[in-house]
């Protein structure tokens, strides 16, 4: 069960590194453009002051983001055992997987 954990939890952390570089993403495509100055001919200018906060917000948004990772709750038996797993506890109506199948004494392929 710890190797399963470890593999989910592992997934649940690149999930999470994808939404952080989406956030990010977004962010620098629409703060970058303000702080170079390319919007100062519709008045919309900003102050080093501000540019500051946006950075310090965009820290703070990225750690809040990982900080969901806290609430990762292991996988429980039942949602990883599925009809055809070989550890399932119903073996008669699991479909044989191979290339043979056994009918009225002889072996006949599929």
């Amino acid at each position: 069960m710890d190797v399963v954990t470890a593999i989910d939890l592992s997934r649940a952390t690149v999930r999470r590194i994808h939404i952080n570089m989406c956030w990010s993403l977004i962010y620098n495509i629409v703060a970058v453009p303000i702080a170079a100055g390319a919007l100062i001919t519709v008045g919309v200018k900003l102050q080093p002051w501000m540019a500051a906060a946006a950075m310090a917000l965009s820290d703070v948004s990225v750690v809040t983001s990982s900080l969901f990772l806290k609430c990762y709750r292991k996988p429980r038996i039942p949602e990883l055992e599925s009809p055809f797993s070989p550890f399932s506890s119903s073996s008669g109506s699991r479909p044989r997987v191979g290339m043979w199948s056994k009918k009225s004494s002889q072996y006949q392929t599929l």
